[in-house]
């Protein structure tokens, strides 16, 4: 038994969150003018034919402007006016989109950047929009963006806003806690009892960025296993439409899809898988590849919600045999020989090797 994996699932037992797409994956700040009705009601249709439980609007829906504003100009944000539906979308009202999603058994998510410019002081206001939208539509997921924590008392405000909204929605709700970009944030050891973490965005279509590799956040997710509960992170699949392969060969990198797209799947299914694509635009045959992997997923994900999940192998390099396990219940493992690998074996724990194993994927 991890000691610190233990303590971490007794103290904070994270809200149950779904897998979850969004749509910012592949529309990044073209997702502005993407969005409409048509659109929403097509990403919701298509996200149930995914197999996901949760549709995340990022930034676009509100009224008041958009992270830039917040950002950028250091706006002082009024929370009562700037976050209110656009006015184009059904009158204000996201009740059409929300009864959609609902009727297909999916949940809506909204994406909110609380005012860090003025150390969340107003975060009872922040909290009376939440619950309102929270109370009026029935949406209980918040991704927080663009957070800053400089000081102590930026952090006892955030909290103070999560932990209010949570109580009062009855533990209802829950935040997708944004872990990416500049500033000071929580890290992977704060606000645990809240949400779940949004761990990397990596794109395969930009200029600029890191990309993604799916080798690299196998990595990611290998190393996190040695001290962090696995199941508290969201973890990104990107579609694998329209890469810009300019991009990695002036960067001299591979491009991700030397990796099959089941593969940028399969690693994320221990986590909690974050679409990070628009669903709308995927062919039936790989929505129907994702719905395969997300129904397994949350079939599981009582299990795996309760187990401390450990990694084996080597470090995960580009030419390792590595993979992850769960210690307890019906014991579930994950394995991959990455590219490079001349392995033809590995080494396990004693408890794994006597095991007999069904594969239900590879």
């Amino acid at each position: 038994m991890n000691l610190l994996q233990t303590y971490q699932m007794l103290r904070f037992p994270a809200p149950k969150v779904p897998s979850t797409v969004n749509p910012w994956g592949d529309c990044g700040g073209k997702f502005y003018s993407a969005i409409s009705e048509k659109f929403l009601l097509d990403e919701v249709r298509s996200t149930a034919e995914c197999g996901a439980g949760i549709y995340l609007i990022d930034d676009s829906w509100q009224a008041g402007g958009i992270l830039a504003d917040i950002t950028g100009r250091n706006s002082l944000v009024d929370s009562e006016k700037f976050w209110k539906v656009r006015p184009e979308l059904w009158n204000g009202s996201l009740a059409p989109l929300v009864d959609q999603a609902h009727r297909l058994g999916i949940g809506v998510a909204l994406w909110f950047a609380p005012n860090g410019n003025v150390r969340y002081r107003d975060w009872k206001k922040m909290r009376n929009v939440l619950l309102d939208f929270h109370f009026r539509w029935d949406i209980s997921y918040f991704k927080l963006d663009a957070m800053q924590l400089p000081s102590a008392e930026s952090e006892r405000n955030l909290e103070l806003l999560m932990r209010s909204v949570c109580r009062a929605s009855h533990g209802k709700v829950a935040f997708l806690i944004d872990l990416t970009g500049w500033g000071q944030r929580q890290g992977y050891f704060r606000f645990l009892e809240y949400g779940a973490i949004f761990l990397e965005n990596r794109y395969t279509r930009l200029n600029t960025g890191l990309g993604y590799h799916p080798e690299r956040t196998w990595r990611n997710v290998w190393r996190l296993a040695e001290f962090n509960p696995l199941q508290k992170f969201q973890i990104e699949v990107p579609s694998d439409l329209e890469l810009n392969y300019d991009f990695y060969r002036n960067k001299n990198e591979t491009p991700p899809d030397v990796y099959p797209w089941d593969y940028w799947i399969a690693i994320t299914l221990f986590a909690k898988p974050l679409l990070w694509m628009a669903p709308s635009k995927l062919s039936e045959e790989k929505k129907a590849l994702l719905n395969r992997f997300m129904t397994w997923q949350r079939n599981h994900a009582s299990e795996l919600e309760k187990t401390q999940i450990r990694h084996f192998g080597q470090e995960p390099d580009g030419k390792s045999l590595s993979g992850l396990y769960t210690i307890s219940g019906k014991q579930l493992l994950l394995a991959f020989r990455e590219l490079r690998s001349e392995a033809d074996s590995v080494m396990v724990p004693s408890q794994l090797a006597e095991k007999k194993w069904k594969i239900i994927f590879g």
